[in-house]
């Protein structure tokens, strides 16, 4: 079984490929956010142990990721000839479209590798999220539909935000995207509910009214409001096919997810640039495992899913190197990634 609570140091796709570590079916629930195309050195974000020197596990490989006459990108093609050859032959063909589109298939070539593992890894029960922005998502999806299954495809998460934006000739863009598969149909999945405004008007009201298939109105009346003297006149007033009586409760979230990101100024924020808010990964966590499950996060960056996981009481092995033991919530975790 793979090791709970841990940390891994060094290039995610080395030690994902160690079944002593990371065996078959082993993983409840992964949730990656990889770098792309920031234009930011993320193979330098943090130093090998006791060095003080560059970590060369990252510069190799980041070195090699965005650019297609590279040597190891060439190693990825034909790897993935071998294990996926219709995902080998996609992005062969975009790699002969020219620049951009070089970079990347490159891009898609690393992704693709990784993506193979982390398919391998996932319990029968369990789910992936992929976060990605808007350039690459409609590329990601193409590959991830290859290696999970179109059939395994569960939503495409809109998460929107608000922030700054100078004028510009198009509208704002502020969202990104999360893709949501399944390893199998018997996916682990718990109904997240919340209450906005409109709900909240609707619960203070006591009642809802909707139509039956038949055309016919029914009334549905929240438990604690029987007695309200405006749901006595319209019961009066009108003849209703069916009342009934529900617990006082939010609406299922939907696939778009209002969620700020992370004041400059907040406690919450560490300084990494690409950092996601805590609620964001609270709820991902909260609809696709339960307590004790074991979440994965192959690009960890400044240990968010870490944290949220902790303080949700599941176990994690989202990094690569020591076993870190319990780790109390706002631990500022080193600021690598699985590369």
């Amino acid at each position: 079984m793979v090791k709970s609570n841990a940390l891994f140091y060094g290039d995610n796709l080395v030690w994902l490929r160690d079944k002593k570590y990371f065996p078959d079916e082993s993983v409840d629930l992964i949730y990656l956010d990889p770098p792309f195309n920031s234009k930011a050195d993320y193979n330098v974000l943090f130093n090998e142990p006791n060095k003080g020197k560059k970590s060369q596990a990252q510069i190799k490989a980041f070195d090699d990721t965005w650019h297609w006459d590279s040597e190891a990108s060439g190693i990825a093609l034909n790897e993935l000839a071998n294990n996926k050859p219709q995902i080998a032959e996609y992005i062969s063909w975009l790699s002969r479209q020219g620049n951009p589109y070089k970079s990347m298939a490159a891009y898609l070539a690393t992704m693709a590798m990784r993506l193979i593992e982390l398919q391998r890894v996932l319990k029968s029960t369990g789910s992936i999220y992929l976060h990605c922005d808007p350039t690459a998502s409609h590329y990601l999806k193409l590959v991830i539909d290859m290696i999970f299954g179109t059939q395994n495809f569960r939503n495409e998460v809109i998460w929107c935000y608000d922030k700054w934006i100078s004028k510009t000739k198009f509208f704002r863009r502020n969202h990104d995207v999360i893709f949501r598969y399944s390893k199998t149909n018997d996916d682990k999945f718990n109904t997240i509910r919340e209450i906005d405004e409109i709900r909240q008007k609707t619960l203070d009201r006591g009642y809802t009214t909707n139509l039956l298939h038949n055309g016919e109105r029914q009334l549905i009346i929240y438990k604690g409001s029987e007695n309200k003297e405006n749901i006595k006149r319209l019961i009066k007033k009108e003849k209703f096919a069916r009342i009934l009586y529900r617990e006082p409760e939010g609406n299922p979230v939907k696939d778009w997810w209002v969620i700020n990101i992370i004041h400059p100024k907040a406690r919450e924020r560490l300084g990494y640039p690409t950092q996601k808010p805590m609620p964001l990964l609270e709820r991902i966590i909260m609809a696709s495992s339960d307590e004790g499950d074991i979440v994965l996060d192959p690009f960890c960056g400044c240990g968010t899913t870490i944290d949220a996981a902790q303080k949700l009481n599941l176990r994690w092995p989202p990094s690569l190197g020591q076993d870190r033991g319990n780790v109390k919530s706002g631990y500022r975790y080193p600021q690598g990634v699985w590369w």
